[in-house]
Formats: structure tokens, sequence, C-alpha cells
């Protein structure tokens, strides 16, 4: 019968007209509710009751009791933890009343209410307390009791010295973390021409020792060639991880000394997604084909070594059926090589071109994304 967004069962003392409390009409109203449920026993004198009133201001006084600890309930079991009760059973009553009450709750005039009656019984608490106690309510706290007060804004000098530490700080970074991303980009590249060297390489001293044997000087420097690819290939992958390292590094610096670290862990996630990594080991068709062609020919290697193994040995010279297995096999491995040469990696190194000027800014690494924002 009575809204749980009444705030109080008493009048205030300060006649504030803002607090809701329980009018007389509703309390009578209870009573009269209540005495239907109830027969009282007959007064000694009826013209001098003394029965019923004792009766009355008992069952009003618990029902007071009842409607704090009520609304208690409410607050430490949904308020407090920002929850809403499913407005079934006891709850069904409150439905309507659940946002102003949520409303009223929250207030500040509510916290303070419940400061006044806990300073009541212990004056002379420091303001401290009184801050700390507003703020775990989640009272919205007026200049007068913050605690501590705000510290004054840094001279106009000061401000500008540590803008201009914090450019000079910034700016032989910023420049070689643009050194870096423009490296790290070249070396795919590099790498891609690095392996068309090697490919290019050993097809040709399939050739070369067909044509002029495996002592000739054409061979022997192909296969130097080979060799020299290989390494710097090596060299290159390993440089390129440390590229990747050091440039998160400076870009991890950048954002520290000018206070962005959120910005650069957003770069790097928005950097690192399910579709950006699974776009970058996505192979064009072409490179498919090209692998796919390439199992032909690794076909006929293994068909070559099995021409081998069953070819009986002839001591001092090869059998028939070695010289037909060495030729099935010079031909896969220059045919695999010449694929990979004019079709794998031109595709692949068109397709990472492309991908690079589709996608532009948004997919370049995160460390240039972050270097480049802070900028």
């Amino acid at each position: 019968m009575i809204p749980i967004s009444i705030e109080q069962w008493l009048k205030p003392k300060d006649k504030d007209s803002q607090v809701s409390n329980v009018s007389d009409r509703q309390k009578a109203d209870l009573w009269t509710a209540l005495q239907e449920n109830f027969t009282f026993p007959p007064e000694e004198d009826p013209e001098n009751p003394v029965r019923k009133p004792m009766i009355k201001a008992y069952a009003l006084k618990k029902m007071a009791e009842l409607f704090r600890r009520w609304k208690n309930e409410l607050k430490s079991s949904f308020v407090n933890q920002d929850k809403t009760p499913e407005f079934i059973g006891r709850f069904e009553k409150i439905k309507d009343q659940w946002p102003e009450f949520v409303t009223k709750t929250k207030s500040e005039r509510a916290a303070k209410m419940v400061w006044k009656q806990f300073t009541a019984k212990a004056p002379g608490l420091p303001k401290e307390l009184r801050y700390t106690y507003l703020k775990l309510r989640g009272a919205r706290v007026s200049r007068t009791d913050r605690w501590p007060p705000p510290p004054p804004p840094p001279p106009a000098r000061i401000v500008v010295v540590v803008l201009a530490l914090v450019h000079l700080a910034l700016a032989p970074m910023l420049a070689l973390g643009r050194v870096l991303c423009v490296a790290a980009g070249a070396l795919p590249y590099l790498g891609f021409v690095l392996a068309w060297v090697i490919s290019a390489a050993t097809a040709g001293q399939i050739v070369a020792s067909r044509s002029w044997g495996e002592s000739s000087d054409p061979f022997l420097f192909l296969q130097a060639l080979t060799y020299g690819a290989l390494k710097v290939l090596i060299y290159s992958i390993l440089a390129f991880v440390a590229l990747l390292v050091l440039l998160v590094c400076v870009a991890y610096m950048i954002a520290a000394v000018s206070v962005s670290t959120s910005g650069f862990k957003k770069s790097a996630l928005e950097a690192f997604t399910q579709e950006s990594v699974a776009e970058s080991f996505r192979l064009p068709r072409t490179a498919v084909l090209g692998l796919v062609a390439d199992v032909a020919f690794f076909l006929l290697v293994v068909a070559g070594l099995l021409v081998v193994m069953m070819s009986p040995d002839m001591e001092g010279s090869m059998s028939q059926g070695e010289m037909v297995a060495s030729v099935i096999m010079d031909v896969a491995l220059f045919g695999m090589h010449a694929i990979a040469c004019f079709v794998i990696i031109p595709a692949l190194i068109l397709s990472v071109w492309k991908g690079a000027r589709r996608t532009g800014k948004r997919h370049r690494s995160f460390v240039e994304l972050t270097v480049v924002d802070i900028c």
C-alpha cells in the first residue's frame, strides 16, 4: 500500500518539502486495514480507551521498522549492485515504483540524509570520512564536500617547458620510428627477390650440370650464388624480426613519453585482429595454382626415385634406368623452380604490393599506426 518511492516514514524535523514521507492518511488506512483482520479485547472504560491506542502505536512502530527494512533490503540486494529484480511474486507491486526509487536512492540528498543520521550518533567526524562515505554511496559530491581539494593548475611557464622537453624527446624517436617502418616494409620485397635468385640459380645449376658438367665454371658460379643468396635471405629474415621488435619498443617508448599508452594498445589490437591475420596468410589464386603444378612435378621426382630404386646396379657406369630417372628428376626439379620463378614468387610480390596499396594506413604495422597517431 505504501510506495517504496516515499523516502521517510516520519515527517522531517526541518520541514523540508523535497523529502517525501508517509502521510497521516496513509497511516490511518494501514491501521484500518489491520483492524479488519483482528478482534480487539473490550476496554474496561469504553469512554476512555487504553488498549487500542497502545496497540495502534505499537503496530505503526512495527510498520515503520518493516518499511525501512524492506527498503534497505532492496538497496543492498539490487540498487547498490546495479541490479533490477524480476517483478514477480512479492516484487510484482513495485514494478512501476522502481525507477523513481532507484533515482532517489542514488541521489546526493539520500546519501546526506543517511550521513546525517550517522553523524548524529558520532558527532565531530572529519571531512575526509564524509567525502569517502559519499563516494562509496555513489552520490554526487558537492564542492564543499570534496576531499582532498583539487590541486592548483601548474604555472604557464612550467607547462611550456614540459611540452618543449617532451617534443625534444619525441623528435628523434619519431624519426627513428619512420626509418624503421620504411626498412621493415622493404625487407619482405628483398626476401622475395632473394628467393627468386635462389630458385633461378638452382634451375641454372641443373642446365649447367647437363651441358658442361658439375666441375665447370658456370656450375660453380651458380652454386656459389645460390649459397650466398641463401645466407643473405636468412640474415634478412633475422633482421626483419629484429626490426619488428625494435619498432615495438620505439613505439611503446613514444607512447609512454607522450602519455598515450592507451592509443598504443588500441592500435595494436586493431592491427592484430582475426581478419587481418587471416588476410596476411591468404595466398593469391595464381600462387595456389602454381603450388598445385609443383605437386605434379614433385610426384615426378618421386617417380624418378622409384625408377632408381628398381634399376639394377652396374659397377663403373650408370644403368639405363638410372639415366632415365636422372633425366626425369632433372626435368621435375627444373619445372618446380621455373614455376616458382615465373608464377609463384611474382604472384606473391604483386599480391603484397596490391594489398599494401588497397588497405593503406589501416593495415600497416601497428607500430607505424601508433607513431602516426601520436604525431
